[in-house]
């Protein structure tokens, strides 16, 4: 499973190119989610491309516009003039609707508006990349997962084509706990957020990454179906789930310098 669902406003006029022939929709959508009493801002950048492309583009889209996103998260990955590698998390967008009515908003300080309140959720089913590492906080245990997550489709030639994307996905205290036991390879599912993070790398470079924060985690089972016999009725997966969460501060490639 790969899924995101995101209601916020169009934080910018959204950019429309073609690319040899492929039009291309590029904006990115930002609200806010809440957790107990804070709220915590989030963007998402969003990626829409071929044919849904014009019908978005016919209904006039602008900054400050309230959409409902819902698509999936894909990895992407480049090479600077330096030469080092750089991955960014962004959204598949696979349908964007305009939402009427009035909904408040907010100027953030890239001058940007986003939505004061709004919905966030991803949905993700893959295999953990690494062992679990669970470290103390004065928040409480917290561990960052690698997140496998294949995605496959058929081609124009009727091949068939596999793709990995790779996310980081935190979580606390219960989860932490429960997760340390997860090793390479084992198959969860998590429902949760997307939430922006930033740091200063060794050389003084401010660096934006993106990532998920689990509210939700489940172990899934793996089923053995010898040849001989039918696959018995489905067995109930293991299920941890978290309190409310709070935003972290803080061989799968890095994901990181998502530009919003």
């Amino acid at each position: 499973m790969n899924k995101v669902t995101l209601i916020g406003t169009i934080t910018r006029s959204p950019e429309f190119r073609n690319n040899n022939g492929l039009d291309i929709l590029e904006m990115t959508v930002g609200g806010e989610r809440r957790e107990g009493d804070k709220s915590f801002p989030f963007y998402g950048r969003v990626n829409v491309l071929g044919k849904r492309v014009a019908s978005i583009q016919s209904a006039g889209l602008a900054q400050g516009d309230a959409v409902l996103v819902e698509g999936t998260l894909e990895q992407n990955s480049w090479e600077t003039e330096g030469g080092e590698k750089r991955s960014a998390l962004r959204i598949k967008g696979m349908n964007v609707q305009k939402l009427s009515g009035n909904f408040e908003t907010e100027q953030d300080q890239s001058g940007g508006l986003r939505m004061k309140g709004g919905r966030n959720l991803v949905q993700l089913s893959g295999h953990l990349g690494q062992d679990a590492e669970v470290r103390q906080t004065d928040k409480g245990a917290v561990a960052d997962l690698r997140l496998a997550v294949t995605e496959s489709w058929t081609d124009k030639d009727g091949e068939r084509q596999e793709k990995t994307h790779w996310v980081t996905v935190t979580v606390w205290r219960e989860l932490a706990e429960r997760a340390e036991s997860m090793r390479k390879g084992t198959p969860v599912y998590i429902e949760g957020a997307l939430v922006n993070d930033s740091w200063t790398d060794k050389e003084g470079n401010k660096r934006n990454t993106q990532k998920v924060e689990a509210c939700d985690l489940q172990v899934l089972q793996r089923f053995s179906k010898p040849a001989d016999s039918k696959p018995s009725g489905s067995a109930r997966p293991e299920v941890v789930r978290s309190a409310a969460s709070q935003g972290a501060e803080g061989a799968a490639p890095s994901d990181e310098d998502m530009p919003f």
